[in-house]
């Protein structure tokens, strides 16, 4: 039978929901049961809509599988990840990358699937990228990070993704080469920068780092207040002479340079003025992020626990997920998924193969115990 159109609940169904949320969670049932992960009543509402609607017995599903909802007891607070790890659930949604990364790490965890927010079939929201004047490429077609050693950098903000986290592990992999694992032990991530870099700004950090981190800022350095904070500001930085590269997403170039598709009064270089450091050396045109990047960000994910089949359940998923009534649902925003999705989409690889750099990223920062 097909899922029922446009009413994701019966006023039956509504009620039993009501007395669920006051009812203890579901006792686990055989190994093969689909057990969604919920953390709050309000996820738990959204994924008994989800298993009423798509996944119950009414609907064909491989092998008659039995979907189910557990959250924590009455009382509890667990995040997904300690539900995960005690072992109450084996399907988990809105996964940002490194809570997916724990999870196949830790548990052997792999993604089945992953939010578009795009509705254009883009199962990822960005790229990390190093942004340099041309000059420094036409001085130096074959440039690395390790020749910005000594320059000057400016960054979207401390502990941010793009700016901080993906170059900070790429740093600290070129200093153990060089230096050996002992030179950064017991160094703050603000110490590496700052014995990397010879000037930063990177607004946001602690009080006791800000003479290292915002030496170039223009203005109080906190976050989403100084004109060198976030995407544009740390291209900015770089525009206005402040800092010699810049670390951002693939598209702040295209957006703000002088002839991009918003460009700013402080927009001073073009597109053809800017170049892309890549990882293994030499440089790309802005444009060419897909092939020159440190790491791409996917969007949330969709994952299932090695208990299960991950193939039939990942084919059962999406099934439903593709059907206009599921995408339908979406619009509604349940919680159990990021609020800006309006599709699902299909992970084919290996976790750590769908992460790609950002595995190793995560690794090297978990192993010395920033994150």
């Amino acid at each position: 039978m097909a899922p029922r159109k446009n009413s994701f609940m019966s006023a039956a169904a509504a009620v039993a929901v009501l007395a669920a949320l006051c009812a203890p969670s579901p006792a686990r049932a055989s190994e093969l049961e689909v057990k969604v992960c919920t953390v709050s009543d309000k996820d738990y509402l959204s994924c008994l809509q989800m298993v009423d609607t798509f996944f119950s017995d009414s609907v064909e599903n491989s092998a008659g599988r039995k979907w189910s909802c557990v959250k924590p007891d009455e009382g509890e607070e667990e995040t997904v990840l300690e539900m995960i790890e005690a072992g109450s659930c084996n399907f988990a949604t809105d996964l940002d990358a490194h809570d997916l990364y724990d999870a196949n790490k830790l548990h052997g965890f792999q993604a089945v699937a992953a939010e578009d927010y795009t509705g254009e079939g883009k199962g990822l929201t960005y790229y990390g990228v190093a942004v340099v004047p041309a000059s420094a490429c036409a001085a130096n077609p074959e440039i690395t990070l390790g020749d910005l050693k000594g320059l000057r950098s400016c960054h979207t903000g401390y502990k941010r993704t793009s700016g901080w986290t993906i170059p900070l592990a790429n740093v600290v992999d070129l200093e153990q080469q060089a230096q050996g694992p002992e030179y950064i032990k017991d160094k703050n991530d603000y110490d590496i920068m700052s014995s990397f870099f010879t000037g930063m700004c990177a607004p946001g950090g602690p009080e006791e780092a800000t003479e290292m981190l915002c030496a170039n800022c223009d203005g109080d350095c906190i976050r989403d207040s100084d004109p060198y904070s976030g995407y544009a500001g740390a291209l900015r930085c770089l525009m206005e002479g402040a800092g010699d590269v810049a670390f951002m997403k693939e598209t702040t170039s295209l957006d703000y340079a002088a002839d991009g598709a918003d460009p700013q009064p402080w927009s001073k270089l073009a597109m053809e003025d800017l170049r892309l450091v890549c990882p293994d050396g030499g440089c790309a045109e802005v444009g060419d992020f897909d092939a020159c990047n440190y790491a791409r960000i996917p969007s949330h994910s969709v994952a299932v626990g090695k208990d299960l089949p991950v193939n039939d359940i990942m084919n059962d998923f999406m099934k439903q997920a593709e059907t206009p009534e599921f995408l339908a649902w979406l619009e509604t925003k349940p919680a159990l998924f990021n609020s800006k999705t309006k599709a699902l989409l299909p992970v084919m690889q290996d976790t750590q193969e769908y992460l790609g750099r950002l595995t190793q990223v995560y690794s090297i920062l978990e192993d010395l115990g920033y994150y």
